[in-house]
């Protein structure tokens, strides 16, 4: 009898945790390239995180880089400008967004 228990309780158990990982939704990164960046970049960067973390990866349209990050007195971008523009763009639904540029940038 106990051992029925124990089986029903396991049974049970299995049975949850399988709905728990067929219910839950795949983790999406998105790649936001900013300016022109190359497909065979965009491409490793993809397989890098797919290699590495097992997410659903989403390359984003090319958007230009935001003006108000560029600072002209060493022409570069800032990259927390550059995060704040990311911050502020929606990504449909995608858990992260990593930026990817081929421009020079900086941060202090």
């Amino acid at each position: 009898m106990k051992r029925a228990a124990i089986r029903l309780v396991l049974s049970l158990a299995m049975a949850a945790a399988a709905l728990t990982l067929q219910a839950a939704p795949k983790l999406v990164v998105a790649v936001q390239p900013l300016g022109r960046v190359d497909g065979a970049v965009l491409a490793e960067v993809r397989s890098g995180i797919l290699t590495l973390y097992g997410v659903e990866v989403k390359i984003l349209p090319a958007l230009d880089l935001p003006a108000e990050a560029y600072y002209k007195p060493r022409a570069r971008y800032r990259a927390e400008k550059l995060l704040d523009f990311l911050l502020g763009l929606p990504h449909g639904g995608a858990a992260k967004v990593v930026g990817v540029t081929e421009k020079d940038i900086s941060t202090t």
